[in-house]
Order: C-alpha cells, then sequence, then structure tokens
C-alpha cells in the first residue's frame, strides 16, 4: 500500500489524480489495497494465536503471549478500530475514500515536493452501527482518517509484538538450539572430509 502512495506521489503521476477517469481507478485500487490490508491483519491475528496455543500449549510461555497479548492490544484503540474496519469492509461496505495532494517545502533544498493523502472518510463509517473496539478511534478521529498513517501506526505495533514473539522462543529453546547448531556444524566438517577424500581418489 505505501509503494502504491510513493507511486502515486510521484511528479509525473500527479497529473492523473486531476483526471476523472483516472483517479477513480486510482482510488478503487487504495480501496482494494486497504481491503486486503485489512483481511491480511486478522489472518495474521489468527494464525499467530492458533500456532502459539498448538506449539506452546503446556509451556509457561502461553502464559506470557496471553498477558502480551491483553497489556499491547485490549484496551488498544488502534488495534480495535483496525478490527472493526475488518468487519465493516469485509461485511458491509467497502470505505469510500479520497485523496488531498500536500505540497511540501524542503528547507534543505528548498525545492517544493509533493505527498498525496489518502483517507478514508469518517461520516461514511459513522454509518455503520456495529462498531464495538474501534468506537474510542472513532471519537478522537478527525473527519479524513489517513491510511497512509494508519497503516504505519498498525504496522509498528505488530513488528513489535512479533519481534517479542521470536525473540521469547529463542529463550525457551535455548539448549534445543545449541544443540541443532552443534549438530550443523558436525555435519558441515563431515562433508568436508568426505568431499577431501573424494577430490584425493581422483589422483588415483
Amino acid at each position: 500500500m505505501k509503494l502504491a502512495i510513493d507511486e502515486f506521489s510521484k511528479a509525473e503521476r500527479i497529473p492523473l489524480l486531476f483526471d476523472q477517469s483516472e483517479s477513480q481507478i486510482i482510488l478503487y485500487h487504495m480501496v482494494r489495497l486497504l481491503h486486503n490490508y485489512l483481511a491480511a491483519a486478522k489472518m495474521l491475528v489468527d494464525h499467530t494465536r492458533t500456532l502459539i496455543n498448538d506449539w506452546y500449549r503446556d509451556t509457561q510461555f502461553i502464559d506470557e503471549y496471553k498477558h502480551q497479548v491483553n497489556v499491547r492490544f485490549s484496551n488498544n484503540t488502534l488495534s480495535g478500530f483496525i478490527e472493526d474496519l475488518r468487519n465493516y469492509a469485509l461485511h458491509y461496505s467497502l470505505p469510500v475514500t479520497g485523496f488531498r495532494l500536500e505540497v511540501r517545502n524542503d528547507p534543505k533544498t528548498r525545492q517544493q515536493t509533493g505527498r498525496v493523502t489518502f483517507f478514508i472518510e469518517k461520516k461514511t463509517l459513522l454509518q455503520w452501527s456495529n462498531w464495538s473496539k474501534g468506537k474510542q478511534f472513532m471519537r478522537v478521529a478527525g473527519v479524513e482518517i489517513a491510511i497512509e498513517q494508519l497503516v504505519d501506526d498498525y504496522y509498528r505495533q505488530i513488528v513489535d509484538f512479533h519481534a517479542w514473539i521470536h525473540h521469547s522462543p529463542e529463550e525457551i529453546h535455548a539448549d534445543d538450539l545449541e544443540w541443532l547448531r552443534d549438530m550443523d556444524q558436525r555435519l558441515k566438517r563431515l562433508l568436508k572430509r568426505q568431499d577431501s577424500r573424494q577430490d584425493l581418489a581422483k589422483w588415483f
């Protein structure tokens, strides 16, 4: 999605936004990308929960995992909004999007650059009556909800959470990983000796 925004913010692409036909096509693609992003976000949550429950059901890590989920996401207005927005987009309606062009002045180069901000119209979201976890976010959101900012903020939260997930099992499986590294080194040495013997045999 960010790649698409970067692409449409290029100087040679910006004129397309002022062509009614082209702009509608661009907005269609932004809605499509947003829809896919929301579906993928929910899929990642479900898959992660299933894997952790399957692999660590009888370990202490499952309790720590549940604690981290509670601390990080139970009262998290952004993640609640993403979850509700996913249900809105998949089961009610595709969110209405718009765009505006912002011209920025670079203080170092003194050059003007354009950046396209794609946004979701809050008023269209309010027509849905099933907001639950996303209510608090909706209360403080402006009339335009910038898609890029939304994606960036949620991405940082999820990356941080999954960094914790990947780090914790490394501690739990430290002995197993050490054994695996040792076996890997032994195998490499064995294969190296085997290759040396084969090379030597070629001379006789």
